[in-house]
């Protein structure tokens, strides 16, 4: 159960974290119509925020009632009402299938990818000069960096593919641009956390098991081996819970 927590905790983080970050490029075109880079990143960011945090709010709400048990499932506990209320984001924001589709139009018809591939790569590379005191958030970046190398390849084979290809690859490419975009943001608020708090900080545990989970896959006597939901339980989910 610790552990499930610690991953749920990292996963509502990882939301939240994606989704300021598309809502601030959003803000960026509202203030200023004609800025090109906000408004490539935004086409680009927004539909991945409502394709990607609608799914997680379901499956979120459906474990918080299997954790629950019987008590989850009736009418007069919250779980099934933050279910029922979950389940409507992925059908009125938008079905996984067509946000998927848009993020393809961003990238063919506003080139959303020629803003995003400088300013993530700008970013990182911030990032890998300012942390080369710290091994974890070195180690870290380059995990996120070879991503996001992986990522550029992925736009250019799509770009070389018939439409019906790339619709076919759709939801994967929004998936791993959430997840190089949320990991960089989360890379950075550890880069700033650890500098005023010291190591290691909650930023960088969260940044730690996002990066680790999802773009390195351990073996099994690897996985058989980790303890780090024990070790930072405290530190990832105890605090949220006394605020």
């Amino acid at each position: 159960m610790k552990r499930d927590l610690v991953e749920m905790a990292v996963d509502h983080e990882a939301a939240a974290t994606y989704t300021f970050e598309a809502a601030t490029w959003l803000d960026r075109v509202h203030r200023d119509a004609d800025d090109e880079h906000a408004f490539k990143l935004m086409r680009l960011l927004v539909p991945i925020a409502k394709l990607k945090t609608a799914r997680m709010a379901v499956d979120t709400a459906s474990y918080a009632m299997e954790i629950h048990g019987g008590n989850g499932y009736v009418n007069d506990f919250v779980t099934h009402r933050m279910l029922r209320d979950a389940q409507v984001l992925p059908i009125w924001e938008g079905a996984t299938n067509v946000l998927a589709l848009d993020v393809l139009r961003a990238l063919d018809r506003e080139s959303a990818h020629e803003a995003f591939i400088p300013e993530i790569d700008d970013r990182l590379g911030t990032i890998e000069t300012q942390a080369t005191a710290d091994g974890e958030l070195t180690a870290l970046a380059g995990i996120v960096r070879e991503a996001f190398v992986d990522l550029q390849g992925f736009f250019g084979s799509l770009a070389t593919k018939d439409p019906e290809h790339a619709q076919l690859h759709a939801k994967e490419l929004a998936e791993d641009v959430f997840s190089v975009v949320t990991a960089t943001c989360l890379l950075e608020a550890a880069l700033e956390a650890t500098a005023i708090e010291g190591t290691p900080s909650r930023e960088l545990l969260v940044a730690s098991r996002f990066v680790r989970s999802v773009f390195n896959t351990p073996g099994a006597v690897s996985t058989a081996q980790d303890r780090s939901a024990l070790d930072t339980f405290e530190s990832i989910v105890g605090r949220d819970r006394t605020r």
